[in-house]
Protein backbone atom coordinates (compact mmCIF):
# COMPACT_ATOMS: atom_id res chain seq x y z
CA UNK A 1 0.00 0.00 0.00
CA UNK A 2 2.59 2.30 0.98
CA UNK A 3 3.89 1.99 -2.54
CA UNK A 4 0.90 2.64 -4.05
CA UNK A 5 0.63 5.84 -2.41
CA UNK A 6 4.11 7.18 -3.80
CA UNK A 7 2.89 6.37 -7.37
CA UNK A 8 0.05 8.26 -6.83
CA UNK A 9 1.93 10.94 -5.43
CA UNK A 10 4.04 11.24 -8.71
CA UNK A 11 1.42 11.41 -10.74
CA UNK A 12 -0.44 13.80 -9.10
CA UNK A 13 2.89 16.13 -9.11
CA UNK A 14 3.34 15.65 -12.98
CA UNK A 15 -0.33 16.61 -13.69
CA UNK A 16 0.19 19.29 -11.16
CA UNK A 17 2.34 21.57 -13.66
CA UNK A 18 0.80 21.50 -17.26
CA UNK A 19 2.50 21.75 -20.30
CA UNK A 20 0.86 21.93 -23.40
CA UNK A 21 1.94 19.99 -25.77
CA UNK A 22 -1.06 18.56 -27.73
CA UNK A 23 -2.47 22.26 -27.95
CA UNK A 24 -2.06 23.90 -31.83
CA UNK A 25 -0.05 26.68 -30.25
CA UNK A 26 2.73 24.08 -28.91
CA UNK A 27 2.32 21.67 -32.07
CA UNK A 28 2.74 25.53 -34.24
CA UNK A 29 5.45 26.33 -32.38
CA UNK A 30 7.54 22.88 -32.97
CA UNK A 31 6.48 23.23 -36.65
CA UNK A 32 3.78 21.14 -37.41
CA UNK A 33 3.03 22.88 -40.56
CA UNK A 34 4.10 23.91 -43.98
CA UNK A 35 4.78 27.78 -43.43
CA UNK A 36 4.20 29.89 -40.22
CA UNK A 37 4.62 33.33 -41.13
CA UNK A 38 3.28 36.77 -40.44
CA UNK A 39 2.16 39.39 -42.60
CA UNK A 40 -0.87 42.02 -43.75
CA UNK A 41 -4.04 41.04 -44.63
CA UNK A 42 -3.99 43.24 -47.88
CA UNK A 43 -7.18 41.85 -49.61
CA UNK A 44 -10.42 39.68 -48.67
CA UNK A 45 -12.44 38.34 -51.86
CA UNK A 46 -15.36 35.37 -51.40
CA UNK A 47 -13.35 32.18 -50.32
CA UNK A 48 -9.87 33.93 -50.70
CA UNK A 49 -7.65 35.48 -48.04
CA UNK A 50 -4.76 37.74 -50.00
CA UNK A 51 -1.31 37.93 -46.71
CA UNK A 52 1.06 40.10 -47.71
CA UNK A 53 4.09 38.10 -45.48
CA UNK A 54 6.72 40.02 -43.83
CA UNK A 55 8.44 37.54 -41.81
CA UNK A 56 8.86 33.41 -42.04
CA UNK A 57 9.51 32.32 -38.99
CA UNK A 58 9.15 28.66 -40.93
CA UNK A 59 9.13 27.33 -44.52
CA UNK A 60 9.44 29.32 -47.62
CA UNK A 61 6.63 30.96 -49.54
CA UNK A 62 6.34 33.69 -51.84
CA UNK A 63 5.81 37.48 -50.52
CA UNK A 64 2.37 37.33 -51.23
CA UNK A 65 0.23 34.70 -50.65
CA UNK A 66 -3.63 33.26 -51.25
CA UNK A 67 -4.98 31.42 -47.87
CA UNK A 68 -8.25 29.94 -47.90
CA UNK A 69 -10.83 32.94 -46.13
CA UNK A 70 -11.81 32.26 -42.62
CA UNK A 71 -14.33 33.84 -40.27
CA UNK A 72 -12.48 34.46 -37.26
CA UNK A 73 -8.94 34.99 -35.32
CA UNK A 74 -8.07 31.53 -33.23
CA UNK A 75 -9.16 32.14 -29.36
CA UNK A 76 -10.30 36.07 -30.03
CA UNK A 77 -12.74 35.49 -32.09
CA UNK A 78 -12.50 38.84 -33.63
CA UNK A 79 -13.09 38.79 -37.24
CA UNK A 80 -10.80 39.65 -39.95
CA UNK A 81 -10.57 42.67 -41.82
CA UNK A 82 -8.38 44.35 -44.83
CA UNK A 83 -4.77 45.77 -42.95
CA UNK A 84 -5.07 43.56 -39.90
CA UNK A 85 -1.66 41.65 -38.85
CA UNK A 86 -1.70 38.27 -38.11
CA UNK A 87 0.54 35.42 -37.01
CA UNK A 88 -0.68 32.18 -39.22
CA UNK A 89 0.00 28.63 -39.57
CA UNK A 90 -0.33 27.04 -42.97
CA UNK A 91 -0.38 23.93 -45.42
CA UNK A 92 -1.42 23.43 -49.06
CA UNK A 93 -4.22 21.67 -50.42
CA UNK A 94 -4.86 21.71 -53.67
CA UNK A 95 -2.44 24.24 -54.27
CA UNK A 96 -4.20 26.96 -52.17
CA UNK A 97 -2.83 27.69 -48.42
CA UNK A 98 -4.78 26.67 -45.37
CA UNK A 99 -5.03 27.28 -41.85
CA UNK A 100 -3.11 24.34 -39.74
CA UNK A 101 -2.72 25.61 -36.33
CA UNK A 102 -4.20 29.01 -36.27
CA UNK A 103 -4.35 32.39 -37.33
CA UNK A 104 -3.76 34.97 -34.56
CA UNK A 105 -4.20 38.43 -34.55
CA UNK A 106 -1.26 40.62 -33.66
CA UNK A 107 -0.66 44.39 -32.78
CA UNK A 108 2.02 44.49 -35.90
CA UNK A 109 4.51 42.30 -38.12
CA UNK A 110 7.64 43.04 -36.86
CA UNK A 111 8.50 39.85 -35.27
CA UNK A 112 10.84 41.13 -32.71
CA UNK A 113 8.19 43.68 -30.68
CA UNK A 114 5.01 41.79 -31.93
CA UNK A 115 2.23 41.04 -29.16
CA UNK A 116 -0.86 39.20 -29.98
CA UNK A 117 -4.24 41.01 -29.80
CA UNK A 118 -5.79 39.44 -26.39
CA UNK A 119 -9.57 38.79 -25.46
CA UNK A 120 -11.51 41.91 -23.88
CA UNK A 121 -12.29 39.44 -21.36
CA UNK A 122 -8.88 38.43 -20.31
CA UNK A 123 -9.20 34.77 -20.96
CA UNK A 124 -6.59 32.53 -22.50
CA UNK A 125 -4.20 35.47 -22.12
CA UNK A 126 -1.54 33.08 -20.56
CA UNK A 127 -1.23 30.61 -23.76
CA UNK A 128 -1.40 34.25 -25.86
CA UNK A 129 1.38 35.28 -23.75
CA UNK A 130 3.75 32.08 -24.79
CA UNK A 131 3.09 32.75 -28.57
CA UNK A 132 4.54 36.49 -28.44
CA UNK A 133 7.81 35.00 -26.75
CA UNK A 134 7.92 32.55 -29.01
CA UNK A 135 7.75 35.25 -31.73
CA UNK A 136 9.54 37.85 -29.81
CA UNK A 137 12.58 35.24 -29.86
CA UNK A 138 12.22 34.70 -33.52
CA UNK A 139 11.21 31.34 -33.02
CA UNK A 140 13.98 30.30 -30.28
CA UNK A 141 11.90 29.96 -27.03
CA UNK A 142 9.26 27.28 -26.77
CA UNK A 143 9.81 25.44 -23.57
CA UNK A 144 6.83 26.79 -21.29
CA UNK A 145 4.87 24.76 -18.61
CA UNK A 146 1.59 26.40 -16.66
CA UNK A 147 2.04 26.16 -12.67
CA UNK A 148 -1.24 27.26 -11.21
CA UNK A 149 -1.80 30.81 -12.77
CA UNK A 150 1.40 31.47 -14.08
CA UNK A 151 3.40 30.59 -16.51
CA UNK A 152 7.32 29.56 -17.07
CA UNK A 153 9.80 29.44 -19.79
CA UNK A 154 12.46 27.06 -19.58
CA UNK A 155 15.77 28.59 -21.21
CA UNK A 156 18.36 26.41 -23.23
CA UNK A 157 21.22 26.95 -19.75
CA UNK A 158 18.12 25.47 -17.52
CA UNK A 159 16.99 29.15 -15.99
CA UNK A 160 13.05 29.43 -15.84
CA UNK A 161 11.87 32.74 -16.00
CA UNK A 162 8.19 33.44 -15.47
CA UNK A 163 6.51 35.05 -18.65
CA UNK A 164 3.07 35.40 -17.12
CA UNK A 165 1.69 37.30 -15.64
CA UNK A 166 4.29 40.15 -16.62
CA UNK A 167 6.37 41.53 -13.05
CA UNK A 168 8.77 43.57 -15.41
CA UNK A 169 8.19 46.17 -18.26
CA UNK A 170 11.96 46.25 -19.16
CA UNK A 171 13.29 45.75 -22.39
CA UNK A 172 16.39 43.06 -23.29
CA UNK A 173 18.18 43.45 -26.45
CA UNK A 174 16.39 40.85 -28.59
CA UNK A 175 13.11 42.83 -28.30
CA UNK A 176 11.38 40.74 -25.51
CA UNK A 177 10.23 41.67 -21.89
CA UNK A 178 12.77 41.01 -19.39
CA UNK A 179 11.26 38.80 -17.06
CA UNK A 180 12.14 37.65 -13.35
CA UNK A 181 13.67 34.31 -12.59
CA UNK A 182 11.90 31.74 -9.67
CA UNK A 183 15.15 32.84 -7.62
CA UNK A 184 15.33 36.36 -8.10
CA UNK A 185 11.44 37.15 -7.73
CA UNK A 186 11.58 35.65 -3.83
CA UNK A 187 14.43 38.06 -3.10
CA UNK A 188 11.96 41.16 -4.58
CA UNK A 189 8.57 39.58 -3.58
CA UNK A 190 7.89 43.08 -0.94
CA UNK A 191 8.59 45.56 -3.59
CA UNK A 192 6.71 44.18 -7.00
CA UNK A 193 3.91 42.29 -4.54
CA UNK A 194 1.67 45.15 -5.46
CA UNK A 195 2.31 45.54 -9.07
CA UNK A 196 1.85 41.65 -9.19
CA UNK A 197 -1.99 41.71 -7.31
CA UNK A 198 -2.79 44.89 -9.41
CA UNK A 199 -2.24 42.23 -12.61
CA UNK A 200 -2.91 38.67 -11.45
CA UNK A 201 -6.05 37.72 -11.90
CA UNK A 202 -6.25 33.52 -11.39
CA UNK A 203 -7.12 32.00 -15.37
CA UNK A 204 -7.22 28.44 -16.12
CA UNK A 205 -6.80 27.04 -18.76
CA UNK A 206 -10.60 25.53 -20.17
CA UNK A 207 -9.49 23.93 -23.56
CA UNK A 208 -9.92 20.48 -24.08
CA UNK A 209 -6.70 19.20 -26.42
CA UNK A 210 -5.20 15.76 -26.96
CA UNK A 211 -2.63 16.61 -24.72
CA UNK A 212 -4.39 16.79 -21.48
CA UNK A 213 -7.36 14.00 -22.26
CA UNK A 214 -5.09 11.80 -22.91
CA UNK A 215 -2.78 12.51 -19.76
CA UNK A 216 -6.48 12.28 -17.79
CA UNK A 217 -7.28 8.82 -18.98
CA UNK A 218 -3.55 7.52 -18.39
CA UNK A 219 -3.93 8.86 -14.78
CA UNK A 220 -7.71 7.43 -13.79
CA UNK A 221 -6.06 3.85 -15.50
CA UNK A 222 -2.92 3.39 -13.65
CA UNK A 223 -5.60 4.69 -10.18
CA UNK A 224 -8.04 1.52 -11.51
CA UNK A 225 -4.94 -0.69 -11.58
CA UNK A 226 -3.55 0.20 -8.48
CA UNK A 227 -6.76 0.10 -6.91
CA UNK A 228 -8.18 -3.62 -7.91
CA UNK A 229 -4.46 -4.67 -7.17
CA UNK A 230 -4.32 -4.36 -3.60
CA UNK A 231 -8.22 -4.59 -3.70
CA UNK A 232 -7.59 -8.57 -4.35
CA UNK A 233 -4.72 -8.35 -1.87
CA UNK A 234 -7.27 -7.94 0.94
Amino acid sequence: MKKAIIILVILLGVFGQRVFAGDPECLMMYGNQEVLVLGEIVEINNEIVTLEVSHKLQGECNDTIKIRSFDKFWITSYEPNVGDYCLISLDTKNSIYIIKQGVYKTDTDDYSTLKTIKRSDGKFEDVLTTIDWFVNSNGKYKEFYFESSKVYLKKENGEEIQVYPDINEDKENVGINTKNTKESKSSNEGSEMTDRTQKVESKKIQKNNLGISMGVIVFLGTVLIILKKYNKKL
